[in-house]
């Protein structure tokens, strides 16, 4: 079943938005229907997501380079598996474990994926670097005021 969203900004749009959902709900006729309401949460940003992968790069030179063959999809999937787990999903009628990824996290969840993958590389001896002008950098510094 496909999933619609709405996003309300203020009070001021509950009405008109409601409108909306209601037509949804009448065209979709699937009964019964769940409705899940939750604070809307920015979705990681361009500069976190290529940091991610800069990372990623930069951890499977350095594993590599220690013995340990992995590619930057490799080391994303670890990084999922250790920081993220998994999660069942139906999938053809049958319920499948799959590794979660990353492209459903907000900007915050990103944000402390990175702060573990940053403590992980250290504790494996690896130093990652990243951009002074970067939003990584820039929520780090704004932490340790």
């Amino acid at each position: 079943m496909s999933s619609n969203y709405w996003i309300i900004r203020g009070v001021e749009e509950i009405d008109e938005r409601l409108k909306f959902l209601a037509a949804d709900l009448r065209r979709r006729n699937t009964w019964p229907m769940r409705l899940d309401v939750k604070k809307h949460t920015n979705p990681r940003t361009l500069d976190q997501n290529s940091l991610f992968w800069m990372w990623c790069d930069q951890l499977a030179s350095y594993l590599t380079a220690k013995g340990r063959p992995m590619t930057k999809d490799d080391v994303h999937d670890l990084m999922c598996h250790l920081f993220l787990g998994y999660e069942e999903r139906k999938l053809g009628g049958e319920i499948v474990r799959t590794l979660r990824g990353t492209s459903k996290l907000d900007k915050g969840e990103f944000h402390h994926f990175l702060e573990q993958m940053d403590a992980k590389a250290v504790e494996w001896g690896c130093q990652l670097t990243y951009p002074i002008a970067s939003e990584y950098h820039e929520l780090r510094e704004a932490q340790n005021v």
